[in-house]
């Protein structure tokens, strides 16, 4: 009888289970229209879950919506402050989804029960996870978790099998990985093993300065009996740390410099404290004395802390500007080091002295450095630096030999400003002779495959378009059907899917060189919908770096989008400034981001500054205006560069006043007056402003070809007037 009641409740059961979804099998769910609901959350639009009561059963009836919908669910609860619904939704989706759904719920999930400081349900959850999973690419953090969970329920034996079991190696530098010995350091404590103050001792000096010093002199701190297993010294060494360790250096650094004599020993090999000691001294302005303190410390260590102790010990002094205190542990540590990292950045340090304190022996010093570094991209600002000096001085021909000796060796923008600089400077008769063929750095200029400023100039002077736009069969970009989706990229579209935007763009932005570019193209129009400006043409920009010139007209309309065209072709035809130059300068200022505000302060699509809307709007005779209105925003920054224009009557000086201000802009006019506009660009001394006007040029050309189909060259000679006569 008992048998037959229960067959007979499970039976109604799965009658009542069948009948509520096929009830909303295809029309509704939770009694709304299904269309509906897939267009709110499509739209971000979860004002319908209020209406919704979110009981267990129907709870449990969301993976039959979609393919991890629990999942989803459950994030967008949790968006929402449902924090119990939140964690309901991703046991259910731990429960009865698939992977990859199901792991990342069950992670989640784990991280949830740790919050709530509900460490049993998390070793519980953690340990079933790792049964099914233990390889997946999140089973790091599961075990990481797993471990933590058993380290706040005192299960110290457990913990240490755990941290002996799952990660063998400690690998410092990754906070996980520092926090999993601050774990072992307490548990061996808890346990009374003889080691536990080795741990402890390791912890301090074997691995970076973070926060988990702190909490480590806390617990030793608690009982006297912990307390008496150091030294005086030792004990004022781990307090010195803790306090580096909360940014308190003020105090950290007295007590270090009491036991200089104490820390030799203690270090281990490669000890990062050397870093945090050499940033100390420099962050609390004793950087004379730090690199004293440093070369005295140097002097006790060997191998890869003597290297470091050097290091830091030149970059204190080199703070503290001092070429020669700094010049010879810099070049012992570029001799010694078989670091590569290390090198590139103790040569920086000293070819950037040698720049400011003894530049007539750049050059040289550039010899013996070029061929030893590793990164030639570190070194261009400080070449960047010096071109300009040379510019500046007008040593043209020390220009030239310049790129003849470091062109095998700098990076591609310093190679294609040197080579073109050369061939504007022969071509000019700056210098006696050519000491390069002209057709030659053309040549190499013109065939660069990125869309470079200097190689559009190059390919302006040959009168060649670097641009093959190639027009796909349809209009818009094909994207492959959904179903042919790796479960990877079904995972990903889900968040568009469910309104989680900013996730999902996360994501697609982390695996960008992975995905494929056709799933990227399917996500595109649901990220243009929903105003996602910046964020498409970011995307687009890494995609289109792997592709040479051949480009298809509709992957470069993603990139270059002509959003508030309206806009800004009304206001551009009012004030009598091209609409493809304003456009320009939106897509870069602002990636068509209305809202974004600068780190100077600027505002909006036109980046404005509030002085200089204010200005302007004086004398449009508008009294009351919002920046961060579009279209006001739009007519206030055409007006200003139509003004800007007006009384400079030139594109790049226009860029460099809307940017810089007009006054400075005066100002460089009368420094640079004998100089052709492509030379005087070179010559402004803020980097911001150089590169902003570069920035715009190839943004304009892209635009006059794709929507005018305008070639680069005729651009690029209404920019720069009168250099291609």
């Amino acid at each position: 009888m008992k048998k037959y009641k229960t067959m007979k409740n499970f039976f109604l059961y799965c009658v009542l289970l069948i009948g509520a979804i096929s009830s909303c099998g295809q029309k509704d769910f939770f009694n709304l229209p299904i269309d509906q609901i897939k267009s709110n959350l499509e739209k971000g639009d979860y004002n319908f879950i209020k209406s919704v009561n979110f009981d267990q059963k129907r709870l449990e009836l969301l993976p039959q919506f979609s393919p991890g919908a629990s999942y989803y669910f459950a994030l967008i609860f949790q968006k929402e402050g449902y924090k119990e619904l939140y964690q309901q939704a991703l046991e259910i989706a731990f429960a009865k989804e698939k992977p990859p759904w199901q792991e990342q719920a069950g992670n989640l999930l784990i991280e949830s029960y740790l919050q709530d400081y509900d460490y049993d349900k998390a070793r519980v959850t953690a340990e079933k996870f790792l049964e099914s999973f233990f390889s997946s690419n999140i089973a790091t953090q599961v075990k990481f978790n797993l471990i933590k969970s058993l380290y706040w329920l005192k299960k110290d034996t457990e913990v240490l099998s755990a941290i002996n079991t799952f990660f063998p190696d400690n690998n410092k530098g990754n906070k996980l990985y520092d926090e999993l010995m601050l774990f072992k350091a307490v548990a061996a404590c808890r346990l009374k093993q003889e080691n536990w103050k080795s741990h402890f001792m390791q912890l301090f000096f074997q691995f970076p300065v973070s926060d988990i010093q702190q909490r480590a002199f806390d617990f030793i701190s608690l009982e006297q009996d912990r307390l008496s297993q150091f030294t005086e010294q030792e004990l004022s060494l781990l307090w010195a740390i803790s306090l580096l360790a909360s940014k308190d250096e003020k105090l950290a650094i007295p007590l270090i410099k009491e036991n200089t004599l104490t820390i030799a020993p203690l270090l281990p090999e490669n000890s990062p404290l050397i870093r945090e000691i050499g940033l100390a001294f420099i962050n609390i302005n004793q950087a004379l004395e730090g690199g004293y303190f440093l070369l005295q410390l140097a002097g006790q260590l060997n191998k890869e802390n003597k290297l470091n102790a050097n290091e830091y010990a030149g970059r204190c002094f080199y703070k503290a500007r001092n070429l020669k205190l700094a010049a010879k542990p810099l070049q012992w540590v570029t001799a010694e080091t078989t670091d590569n990292d290390q090198r590139d950045r103790v040569m920086w340090f000293y070819l950037d002295l040698i720049y400011d304190y003894e530049r007539s022996r750049f050059t040289e010093e550039l010899e013996t450095i070029k061929t030893r570094w590793k990164d030639d991209w570190y070194f261009d600002d400080v070449i960047d630096n010096y071109i300009i000096y040379l510019l500046n001085s007008k040593k043209w021909a020390a220009i030239i030999d310049l790129y003849t000796q470091i062109q095998e060796y700098c990076a591609l923008e310093s190679k294609l400003k040197l080579a073109y600089l050369s061939f504007r400077l022969q071509q000019l008769k700056y210098v006696e002779k050519q000491k390069i063929s002209n057709s030659d750095l053309l040549n190499f200029l013109g065939t660069r495959p990125e869309r470079y400023y200097y190689s559009f100039l190059a390919k302006a002077f040959q009168n060649q378009d670097p641009l093959i736009i190639q027009n796909m069969s349809s209009e818009k970009i094909i994207p492959k059907a959904s179903s042919k989706y790796s479960s990877r990229e079904q995972y990903i579209s889900g968040f568009f899917d469910f309104g989680l935007f900013e996730k999902g763009y996360a994501l697609v932005d982390k695996e960008i060189d992975t995905l494929d570019p056709e799933f990227i193209y399917s996500l595109l129009p649901f990220m243009e919908k929903h105003k996602q400006y910046k964020e498409i043409i970011r995307i687009m920009n890494e995609v289109l770096k792997k592709k040479n010139y051949q480009l298809s007209k509709e992957e470069l309309v993603f990139s270059y989008p002509q959003y508030y065209l309206e806009e800004i072709t009304k206001y551009s035809q009012k004030y009598q400034v091209d609409s493809m130059f304003f456009l320009s300068l939106v897509r870069e200022e602002s990636a068509f981001d209305k809202d974004i505000v600068s780190a100077a302060g600027a505002i909006g699509l036109s980046q404005l500054m509030e002085a200089t809307a204010a200005d302007t709007a004086r004398r449009m005779k508008i009294k009351e205006y919002d920046l961060y209105n579009a279209d006001t925003n739009l007519h206030i920054g055409i007006y200003h560069m139509n003004q800007l224009y007006s009384r400079l009557n030139d594109f790049s000086k226009s860029l460099a006043a809307y940017n810089a201000g007009l006054s400075r802009v005066r100002d460089w006019e009368k420094q640079f007056s004998s100089y052709p506009i492509d030379l005087f660009v070179e010559l402004i001394p803020y980097d911001e402003t150089r590169n902003y006007i570069k920035k715009i040029t190839v943004t304009m050309a892209m635009y006059n070809a794709i929507y005018g189909g305008i070639k680069v060259p005729v651009t690029m000679r209404r920019a720069f007037q009168g250099i291609f006569d």
